[in-house]
């Protein structure tokens, strides 16, 4: 048994626009080569200040894609999307998310996507730099 590990880059945006409609890839690492076999353990931690002084839905949820970061769109969820209020009182929001993943052939990228949703308003959520990571641990058979 082989047991490989993975961690990705920073943060590659720097806002989340609130009611633009787009899942954001936040965070992204790469896992190369991968059997069906393989047994991928992913965990990603972001977090996000609401200075819009309303609340704001926070959407987030973890894709496999093969196409790279750049297309949220492209892949599957292997941790569905899933939301909560970030209301002024609490300011800050720590996403932290893991999952587990097998069945994939070849390259595959996992990716932290957010997204931001309200009635009040619209605005940028930052992502705050530094305070974000992605690793996935690969248990080759």
């Amino acid at each position: 048994m082989q047991f490989e590990h993975y961690i990705g880059g920073a943060e590659r945006v720097s806002t989340i626009q609130v009611n633009s409609g787009l899942h954001i890839v936040v965070l992204s690492v790469k896992v190369p080569n991968l059997k069906p076999s393989d047994i991928v353990m992913v965990q990603a931690q972001a977090e996000l200040t609401n200075d819009l002084g309303f609340n704001v839905g926070v959407g987030r949820g973890l894709l496999r894609s093969p196409v790279g970061p750049d297309n949220a769109g492209a892949g599957t969820y292997t941790l569905p999307l899933a939301m909560d209020n970030v209301d002024p009182t609490m300011h800050h929001k720590v996403l932290n998310l893991a999952t587990s993943d097998s069945g994939v052939t070849g390259d595959a990228y996992y990716n932290l996507v957010v997204y931001a949703v309200s009635s009040w308003g619209s605005g940028p959520l930052a992502v705050e730099p530094g305070y974000g990571t992605i690793r996935a641990a690969v248990i080759r058979p």
